[in-house]
């Protein structure tokens, strides 16, 4: 179901704004993103199904 707006995206950082990384299942073809920095590292340490592809945009905290 429709969830509303989740943020907007900007190709460059201005101050203020989150890093919000993406990463990539292959066998599914699904994308996952987070902003969360603990997060991520923990995708990258326990979840090798996802491939960590960096920083997607740049996104306001809402």
């Amino acid at each position: 179901s429709y969830e509303g707006i989740a943020y907007q995206a900007f190709s460059s950082a201005e101050a203020g704004q989150m890093s919000l990384f993406r990463f990539y299942n292959p066998t599914t073809g699904a994308h996952f993103y987070t902003t969360s920095v603990a997060e991520r590292d923990s995708v990258m340490a326990n979840l090798p199904m996802f491939n960590y592809e960096g920083i997607a945009f740049y996104v306001d905290p809402l």
